[in-house]
Order: structure tokens, then C-alpha cells, then sequence
């Protein structure tokens, strides 16, 4: 199993305090939404065992979140399924500030180099009846790998905030 398998979770659990969350959602505009009243996890195998706290963190608040919108979880019958998986990447920001010029103190200029991993969730949103996608919702933000717990479960609960905020979509339906 790849090591960014290992970071799945945990990369969007312990986005950097200071860093941008980012998300970006897309949904079939013909679906039914308000048709959804429970839900059900699709197991997700790429989550380690060391990860296991992270994922009961991010499903507790997920979990949260739709009970506050009228959907709760039903691993019997539910009326849609969710599955997410992500993975964490290094990235190289450089900036150049432009040129240096001679006879000119007081700096300016030069390349700044900044290395960071920068972590992706993708959540899916799944019809039980007809197993077709409906809702997607990615996020992205720098990881902090080393946040403390407390941190660590602020920072979750206000990703999931920011993705389920736009879930339902608002739309005429089929």
C-alpha cells in the first residue's frame, strides 16, 4: 500500500491552523435532494490502523453536520452512501521578488522557497438505489502534521462545516 495511503485521513485532519481551506463541489442538478433523509459510510480500506481516530473524528463531525440538516445515519436502508479517500502531496512554492541592484542596500529581490504537503480530501456522495454518484465535494489545505489533538478535532470539525455548507444543493430537483 503507497505511503500517501497512510496520510489519507490524517492529512485532512491535521490542516495547518494557519493555511486556506479550499473546497470546490459539483452535483447532479437534476437529482432529488431533498429526498435524502439518511445515510450509510462505504468502508473506506485505505484508512490505517494508526489513522483509526482520525476517521472517527471526521465521521462524528460529518455525522453531526447532516443531523443538523435532517439526515441521519441508517446502515439498514439509507437513502444515499459516503465515501472519501485523499492522499497528501509535497509541494515547492517559490516566489521571486524580482532582481537585486547594485548599489541598492535594504534588500529586495531574490527567491523565496517554500516547501510544505499540502493534503486533499474527496468526499462522494453515492445513490443507494441507482449507486450513481450525486455530490462531490473536495477540500485542500496545507498539513500540520504534528497539531495536538484538541487542534487537530477544531480544525476537523470546521473543514467539515465548509464542506457541508453548499449540501443540499439548492435545485428544482428531477
Amino acid at each position: 500500500m503507497r505511503l500517501s495511503h497512510y496520510f489519507l485521513i490524517v492529512s485532512f485532519l491535521t490542516l495547518a491552523a494557519c493555511s486556506t481551506i479550499r473546497v470546490a463541489n459539483d452535483y447532479d442538478p437534476g437529482y432529488d435532494y431533498s429526498k435524502l433523509k439518511s445515510f450509510n459510510w462505504i468502508p473506506n480500506p485505505n484508512a490505517k490502523q494508526r489513522s483509526e481516530l482520525v476517521a472517527k473524528h471526521f465521521k462524528n463531525a460529518m455525522e453531526r453536520q447532516l443531523s443538523t440538516k435532517g439526515i441521519v445515519l441508517d446502515e439498514e436502508n439509507p437513502d444515499f452512501r459516503i465515501a472519501y479517500h485523499g492522499n497528501v502531496e509535497r509541494r515547492v512554492q517559490v516566489t521571486n521578488w524580482g532582481y537585486r541592484y547594485p548599489g541598492w542596500y535594504g534588500g529586495g529581490g531574490g527567491l523565496d522557497v517554500y516547501q510544505y504537503k499540502e493534503g486533499t480530501i474527496v468526499i462522494d456522495f453515492i445513490d443507494a438505489k441507482s449507486n450513481e454518484m450525486i455530490y462531490r465535494s473536495s477540500l485542500s489545505a496545507e498539513v500540520d502534521m504534528y497539531q495536538d489533538s484538541q487542534k487537530r478535532m477544531e480544525r476537523i470539525e470546521e473543514a467539515v462545516t465548509k464542506i457541508m455548507e453548499d449540501f443540499p444543493p439548492k435545485t428544482k430537483g428531477r
